[in-house]
């Protein structure tokens, strides 16, 4: 029969009063404070990160867009149906905390014709492609793979 596992401790090593391991031995004085300062300092992120892009010049840019609550189930259903059929989308995130931002998407996007209730959204070559239901149609009637292909969504 197998022994069993010994429970793990964090205390198997034993540390030395004095010891530093990122220290050099033979060196007693700490680090100066100047050669750390980029770790203190913020990173900056580069000018295409800062700046957010309008929700419709995102649709426009990119083949596959998905809009979807942060952290849906549904959302990650239709990213993961889109990726299977070699699209990649680009699936965009609302934060259900900012009630003016789901606004302001939604009429940015479809003229108010998306509700909240009808996240997920798909955007197929710039338009309207439907909700997690009409994907699912499409896909089972065998048309999904055209429609991405059309969009200039697959590289095939």
């Amino acid at each position: 029969m197998q022994k069993a596992v010994r429970p793990y401790k964090s205390s198997w090593t034993k540390t030395i009063p004095g010891n530093n391991i990122f220290r050099p031995k033979n060196e007693d004085k700490p680090c100066p404070s100047s050669s750390l300062s980029w770790l203190t300092s913020s990173p900056q992120k580069p000018s295409s990160l800062s700046t957010k892009k309008p929700n419709n010049v995102l649709v426009m840019e990119n083949a596959a867009v998905v809009f979807a609550r942060k952290g849906c189930c549904m959302g990650h259903v239709a990213k993961r149906l889109l990726l299977t059929h070699g699209a990649n989308p680009l699936v965009v995130e609302i934060d259900e905390g900012d009630n003016n931002d789901d606004n302001i998407i939604i009429s940015e996007l479809g003229n108010n014709v998306i509700s909240k209730e009808k996240l997920p959204v798909m955007f197929i070559g710039g338009k309207l492609f439907g909700g997690l239901e009409n994907l699912m149609a499409t896909h089972i009637n065998g048309d999904l793979g055209p429609t991405l292909r059309q969009a200039g969504a697959l590289w095939l």
